[in-house]
């Protein structure tokens, strides 16, 4: 087995650590849509049929039983739909936030109510 270099072990360093700021930012500016969408492609990568049997007997030490994937494909694709539509749905709906606020024109208001202009 070779160990990889000093070079590529930097690289994959410099990506987790970008991936991990780039999450923190979404988590903080509460950018729900790419998080789902986040969730969606883990669930989608992690999830599926054949990675659930090849990841079971790796993380449970036993082998997948006959039947346990009889109704995950009908589940699996329900949950990816259902996270899919949510995130479809949350950017429907912050595009239309975004075209509901309007700048104010400031130009007809006064600062003061009532304050006259020194020059009359």
């Amino acid at each position: 087995m070779i160990l990889p270099g000093l070079e590529s072990l930097w690289q994959k360093a410099e990506d987790s650590t970008q991936f991990i700021n780039w999450l923190a930012e979404k988590v903080r500016t509460r950018n729900w849509v790419a998080l789902l969408m986040l969730c969606f492609v883990a669930a989608a990568v992690l999830l599926n049929p054949v990675s659930i049997k090849a990841l079971y007997p790796w993380l449970m030490g036993q082998e997948l039983p006959e039947d346990f994937l009889d109704g995950y494909p009908w589940v699996y694709g329900v949950l990816l739909i259902a996270l899919f539509l949510s995130a479809l749905i949350l950017a429907i709906r912050a595009k239309a936030r975004e075209q509901e606020i309007s700048p104010i024109d400031l130009s007809e208001r006064s600062a003061v109510k009532g304050l006259w202009s020194f020059t009359y």
